[in-house]
């Protein structure tokens, strides 16, 4: 067994001191004065929000890199991540702590509103709008909570005492709140978007959205096929909402692809551009892995567009600014993904064509002719391939993929065999958590 135990920062929440600060925005309202009225909750709610999305936090880019180099995707040109790229998680990893304490202080600021805005006397419209986002982004940070950790305490109060001594919780009770968090605020958001054009605020489709997903990893693929099918066909009047764009312009602010971005307009640009975009003729931070690149065909427009080369290595590419020019966007959800649920789903469920014309709609964009799917078994590959070249280094998708679907120990296997055990497939629970919490115990693996 090999030596993971992980130093880490401690929930706020508990009551116990931090060993790492994460620096809380400013505009991080949790005290029952938040909620006096609409404009401190307002400021509440963009609290909630910039935890997650915020420079420091993991999110920002550790999601979509670090996961990268968990999977297969990615490889880092030094050694300050190469415990991520090894699976082999050391002692001081703070990234893989302030993962645990960003997604509970993001639940938190989440069930402060929830709380708050109930007991308010705010205009019906406002409240749903308010506790609908609340519950969408406690649903989000549980749903990478579950995936990352497996088990894991189900915070639903901000009562500091319950909260300190929760106990892990079976991922499928905690599936089952996820769930039920983004079915109440797909009920109560409205269709429009609160940041207007920018979509940095979710709305009644990025809960529809983040459903397809979560029913996808739970096989539930009717659901899973229904929720993709109203985001493909949402409309906003006779217009629709969200369209598939050239990959060249996904990523922009104005991206009609993205169903919810992080909004980077503090920075002008999205962190994950800080780590991925290479000075002029430099080596690249992160490379990306030669089994990836070889898995995109020769004409793919994502190929030429998504993966840049300096130095002479491949590097990802979808972000493409790290100074203030206001382009982009680091987008978490978008419409791609949904069609590429669709097809999954209705693969599994043996339908018609297996989802070939799901898939065909992704291919299309990326300047590849269609494919015609003879069998489940057929369908089923080239849909985890498309999904590998479509949403590599993004948000996880890989790493969970690969796991959800059993794959992750024969790939990572191979890939990795001097280092890969199958108890890698978890990150470790904080060591500081487990000694302030009797309650909490460790992932098989560490120690």
């Amino acid at each position: 067994m090999k030596n993971k135990i992980l130093l880490a920062i401690l929930l706020p929440l508990c009551g116990c001191q931090k060993l790492v600060d994460l620096d809380v925005p400013k505009t991080s309202l949790v005290a029952s004065t938040a909620f006096s009225d609409q404009t401190t909750t307002t400021s509440a709610i963009s609290g909630m929000y910039a935890t997650l999305y915020k420079v420091s936090s993991s999110y920002a880019w550790g999601m979509s890199l670090l996961t990268g180099l968990l999977a297969d995707e990615l490889s880092f040109n030094g050694t300050t991540w190469e415990q991520y790229q090894n699976n082999s998680l050391i002692a001081n990893e703070s990234l893989v702590g302030r993962t645990w304490y960003t997604s509970y202080y993001g639940i938190y600021q989440a069930n402060a509103i929830v709380e708050g805005v109930s007991k308010s006397n705010f205009p019906e419209a406002f409240k749903n709008q308010a506790i609908g986002e609340a519950l969408f982004i406690r649903a989000f940070c549980h749903f990478y909570m579950v995936n990352l950790f497996g088990d894991v305490p189900l915070i639903t109060t901000t009562n500091t005492e319950t909260n300190r001594l929760s106990p892990r919780v079976a991922a499928a009770d905690v599936y089952a709140q996820i769930i039920a968090d983004l079915e109440r605020a797909q009920s109560i958001l409205p269709v429009t978007y609160a940041s207007g054009t920018n979509r940095t605020r979710v709305n009644k489709y990025a809960a529809a959205a983040l459903l397809a997903r979560v029913y996808l990893y739970q096989k539930n693929y009717v659901a899973a096929e229904a929720k993709a099918t109203e985001v493909i066909t949402a409309m906003n009047g006779n217009v629709p909402l969200y369209t598939m764009v050239d990959p060249s312009v996904a990523f922009l602010i104005a991206s009609n692809e993205a169903i919810w971005s992080f909004d980077s307009s503090d920075n002008g640009f999205p962190p994950i551009g800080t780590q991925t975009v290479p000075n002029a003729n430099a080596v690249p931070n992160f490379t990306i892995l030669p089994g990836l690149f070889s898995a995109f065909e020769l004409t793919d427009k994502r190929k030429t567009t998504w993966i840049g080369v300096s130095a002479g290595q491949n590097y990802p590419n979808k972000y493409r600014t790290k100074t203030k020019l206001n382009l982009e966007f680091d987008v978490v959800l978008r419409l791609a993904e949904q069609y590429l649920i669709r097809a999954e789903a209705r693969a599994y469920q043996n339908k018609p064509g297996f989802g070939e014309a799901d898939v065909n709609v992704v291919r299309g964009r990326a300047g590849l002719g269609g494919l015609i799917f003879g069998s489940q078994a057929q369908s089923l590959t080239a849909i985890a391939k498309e999904r590998r070249v479509e949403l590599f280094a993004e948000w996880g998708h890989r790493w969970m993929d690969l796991k959800r679907t059993g794959q992750v120990d024969a790939v990572n296997g191979a890939l990795k065999p001097a280092f890969w055990q199958s108890t890698d497939a978890l990150l470790p629970i904080p060591t500081v958590e487990i000694a302030n919490n009797p309650n909490l115990v460790p992932n098989p693996g560490y120690f």
